[in-house]
């Protein structure tokens, strides 16, 4: 990843944060810290934030391609799972709310 993170706040990106907030994407982040956190490039606003909700907002602004399915998603929704993964997406699995895996598409070749 490079580039500040900076440059990519946009209206229609600030819109878009509003609603991940408001449906728990980034869980103990609330818009201050967010758009705090964007401003600086990355510098954690306090010690004591989560910083893997922290990881997942940044890698969300850069548009890196990953999807989140819970355990009990992955068991009902599989195959849009492996939709994803065939199309390029990582795909996080997440037990009680922390992340315990990812998919991901292996290399042409490799089978």
């Amino acid at each position: 990843m490079s580039g500040a993170l900076s440059q990519s706040i946009d209206k229609r990106l600030v819109d878009a944060l509003r609603r991940k907030l408001a449906k728990g994407d980034f869980p103990g982040i609330g818009l201050d810290d967010a758009m705090k956190f964007l401003l600086t490039d990355g510098i954690l606003p306090k010690s004591d934030q989560p910083v893997e909700s922290y990881l997942r907002l940044e890698a969300w602004v850069r548009g890196d391609r990953q999807l989140t399915f819970s355990a009990t998603e992955l068991k009902n929704k599989t195959g849009q799972v492996l939709d994803a993964v065939a199309r390029g997406e990582r795909v996080i699995i997440e037990r009680h709310g922390r992340p315990l895996a990812e998919l991901r598409r292996l290399p042409s070749g490799d089978a």
